[in-house]
């Protein structure tokens, strides 16, 4: 009995290990094709991953140029706009300036016109005076001439 208890405790043995044998050659399939995909996954990820990597040093370069164009045109527009305000600002003062030289010109000129217009008219009072008097010296004569006259008459 006690060989038999261990013949059988050794099939047992046995077949545990013929078992254990048997679900390894099953499972090793199984396990070395999940291994290869998860091989495969491992390998899709990295791969996505660096593509994504790749996508996003893209993005990056080209928002980074588009920020360096869209910096430059300001730049260039504030230049421009900077240049017109100095140019336009120049064209006011030159602007103002022959306005003021004009409307100085004008004043002068109008000055000297007055002033020409009272020496003309202080001229032609002196000459009506003048005739005046003259009138009234030829009077007083004409009427002492009268009068020496009527006396004699």
């Amino acid at each position: 009995m006690i060989i038999k208890r261990i013949d059988l405790e050794n099939m047992i043995i046995q077949e545990r290990e013929d078992r254990l044998k048997q679900t390894d050659e099953q499972l090793n399939p199984i396990k070395t094709h999940l291994n290869n995909l998860q091989k495969d996954y491992d390998n899709e990820k990295a791969e996505r991953l660096q593509h994504e990597k790749e996508i996003y040093r893209k993005i990056s370069d080209e928002v980074f140029t588009i920020n360096e164009k869209l910096d430059r045109e300001k730049s260039d527009r504030n230049t421009k706009i900077s240049i017109f305000k100095e140019e336009t600002l120049m064209n006011f003062k030159t602007r103002d300036k022959l306005f003021g030289d004009f409307q100085s010109n004008i004043n002068n000129q109008f000055k000297i016109l007055k002033d020409e217009i009272y020496m003309e008219m202080d001229n032609r009072f002196a000459q009506q005076n003048e005739i005046v008097d003259n009138i009234s010296n030829f009077l007083k004569t004409f009427q002492e001439t009268l009068k020496i006259v009527g006396k004699d008459a």
